[in-house]
Parts: C-alpha cells; structure tokens; sequence
C-alpha cells in the first residue's frame, strides 16, 4: 500500500503486527515468566501457554501501535502473573464433610 506525498515521493504505510511486535519484546516475556516459576505458590502454567495468554490479552484490549502495547504489557504481565500465582488454602473441614458424605444424599448439602 502506498500513498504519495505532497512532493509526489512514494510513501509506505507501516502497519501494526501484534506477533512481531510481541516477539521483539519476547525476552520481557520471557524474564516475567521465570520470575513467575520461582514463586511458591507457582501454578504449572507452561512457557507457551503463557505466551498465549499475553496474545489474548492484547487482542481482547484491542492493541493497535507499539506505543500502546509498550504502555499496556507490563500490567498484561503482572495479571497474568497473579493469576498463575495465587495463594489457595484448603478447607480442610469441607473436605472431610465431602468424603464422609460422598456418594449419598447428604452430598448436596455440602
């Protein structure tokens, strides 16, 4: 696609490709995502899977320049991050209630 100029120079217009913009920032990535293995309560989410979740979220909030995308991917990072990196805790009454009653019609009650 190109346009020219008022001097009549030809110009090319640069289009925004979200995977080579996402792939030169690719250390960044990367770097979170061991960080993110080093955590305690680190979930098992796979480097590639990982990846894919930062894709979804920049096509979900519609990133459309690299200025934007530098703005928005640390918080995209952190997100995902927390997410894949939370603390659960086990309640242990529940689910002992859930083994003893298992099988029968006390079951819907717990």
């Amino acid at each position: 696609m190109s346009q020219e100029d008022n001097t009549g120079n030809n110009i090319m217009k640069t289009t925004f490709n979200l995977t080579e913009e996402l792939h030169a920032r690719r250390d960044l990535v990367i770097e979170q995502y061991n960080e993110l293995t080093k955590g305690q309560f680190f979930d098992g989410i796979t480097l590639r899977n990982y990846m894919l979740e930062v894709i979804k979220a920049c096509q979900v909030n519609r990133i459309r320049t690299a200025k934007s995308l530098d703005k928005q991917l640390p918080i995209f990072l952190y997100y995902i991050s927390y997410e894949h990196n939370r603390i659960a805790s086990v309640d242990n009454v529940t689910e002992a209630l859930k083994r003893k009653y298992a099988g029968t019609a006390f079951m819907a009650m717990v």
